[in-house]
């Protein structure tokens, strides 16, 4: 696999954290 460019890792970055923040969100319900 090859290795992610900086670009590509803070994308997955951010949408990593809008997905813990939809997460937490929901066990807050």
């Amino acid at each position: 696999m090859d290795k992610l460019t900086d670009e590509q890792q803070i994308v997955l970055d951010q949408f990593s954290e809008i997905t813990n923040f939809d997460k937490e969100k929901e066990d807050k319900k």
